[in-house]
């Protein structure tokens, strides 16, 4: 009886494991649509990723950020340049 109870628990444990594994893959599946979609959508509309690092100014951009601003992909930036730029328009407009 003993043989048959933990038979009985090591199969519910691999089902919870297969479902675990089920539900990740699931997860990662809808994460990489969801990206794409947002990749075509940003695409589309000439836009692009970025974060801005408080601490140091700098700011870490996806790769479309060189094409979109005409700018070295590799070249760092900072917020005070972009304010910069930003001021520089809005004087032209």
């Amino acid at each position: 009886m003993l043989a048959a109870a933990k038979l009985q628990c090591y199969t519910t444990a691999m089902s919870e494991d297969e479902l675990d594994l089920t539900e990740l893959r699931s997860a990662e599946h809808a994460l990489r649509e969801s990206e794409e979609r947002f990749r075509l959508a940003a695409q589309a509309g000439r836009m692009f990723a970025y974060s801005w690092d408080a601490a140091t100014d700098l700011i870490e951009r996806s790769g479309e950020s060189a094409t979109i601003l005409g700018i070295d992909e590799a070249a760092p930036l900072t917020g005070h340049q972009s304010e910069e730029c930003i001021r520089m328009i809005e004087k032209e407009s």
